[in-house]
């Protein structure tokens, strides 16, 4: 029984670590294409699995990103903004078919 489950243990670490050497690959690939400059972060149960800076903090200077770098916020909020809209639809509480004048007149 024990070593069926630590055959068990063993195919799904080696699944995962497939997976995030194919994320990481992916990650590669979009910032040498000039799509992605970041850092990312993924966490399971609690536990980092996957962490890793892609590009620069500063182009100019060719300072490598890292994990600890901040960024400026930038326009994200407009998602942040449309997933609120879309939840007080869903619960009712408004409509995307209403003209702004009904809520800014």
């Amino acid at each position: 029984m024990l070593i069926c489950l630590l055959i068990l243990v063993t195919i799904s670490a080696n699944a995962q670590n497939t997976q995030l050497r194919k994320l990481d690959t992916l990650m590669n690939t979009a910032n040498q294409r000039g799509i992605f400059n970041g850092n990312v972060l993924i966490a399971q149960h609690g536990k980092i699995i996957y962490q890793k800076s892609f590009g620069f903090s500063n182009v100019e200077k060719k300072t490598q990103l890292k994990a600890t770098d901040k960024f400026d916020i930038g326009s994200i909020s407009k998602e942040f903004n449309g997933v609120a809209i879309m939840k007080l639809q869903e619960m009712g509480k408004l409509s995307i078919e209403d003209p702004l004048q009904k809520y800014f007149p």
